[in-house]
């Protein structure tokens, strides 16, 4: 957590009286000190479900400046009073403050919240076949797709009797698949409606052609082909 919240009635609580009465100021500012430090570890480790700390009995001496009887009259105090638990481990002493989980800032609470979310619901590791099970469905997808667009188009074709010329079939197939259509026996369907003799090569072909007759010389092509005939023309 990066600050806490500070609760303005805090040094006048049954357990900070007593520790004012007994420590005085300093016993006060000695309990935030202890708080801090357990705050300040809660919040570079994630993994915690509670606010506690445990170290050695002399870094909670220095970390509060009181003397180890000191120390130990005040954890008696705060654990009576539910601020602090205290359990020996050896020459370590953990202690745990539960109110500092009740007076933790917003931003710590959502962080913590959403690491605990994403503990509880972690992300599959992807493995190698993960991976090739998606490229295959992908693949298989792909080919189901095609297959499909060739029922449909082979259908429209077989309608016009179509497959009595095999080249002019597979050439309509093949420039059909490449359409971006919702329906590609629909479009086809259109297309040959308009032009019973359509076909993609002859299409291609009239395409390039019209592209390189663009000019002075296609245009005097289409008006000899209208009948219009002079010198002009001849020119």
């Amino acid at each position: 957590m990066n600050w806490v919240k500070h609760p303005c009635n805090f040094s006048r609580s049954a357990a900070m009286s007593e520790v004012r009465e007994k420590f005085g100021a300093a016993g006060y500012g000695a309990v935030w000190l202890i708080l801090e430090r357990i705050a300040e570890d809660f919040a570079v480790t994630p993994k915690k479900t509670e606010p506690d700390l445990c170290v050695s009995e002399k870094e909670w001496r220095n970390s509060s400046g009181l003397s180890a009887q000191k120390l130990h009259d005040l954890l008696e105090i705060l654990q009576n009073h539910g601020v602090i638990a205290t359990e020996k481990q050896e020459n370590r002493i953990r202690l745990k403050s539960a109110i500092l989980a009740q007076l933790l800032d917003e931003w710590t609470k959502r962080t913590r919240k959403k690491a605990e979310c994403c503990s509880e619901n972690p992300r599959p590791e992807e493995t190698r076949e993960d991976k090739d099970k998606i490229i295959k469905d992908k693949d298989k997808s792909r080919t189901e797709g095609h297959s499909r667009i060739r029922e449909e188009l082979s259908a429209v074709l077989n309608r016009h009797g179509l497959f009595s010329e095999p080249e002019r079939a597979r050439r309509i197939i093949r420039h059909m698949e490449q359409k971006n259509v919702r329906s590609h026996g629909a479009y086809l369907e259109k297309v040959l409606q308009k032009n019973p003799a359509f076909d993609p090569e002859e299409e291609s072909a009239n395409s390039q052609q019209t592209e390189r007759g663009q000019g002075p010389v296609a245009v005097g092509e289409v008006l000899r082909r209208e009948g219009w005939t002079g010198r002009g023309l001849e020119s």
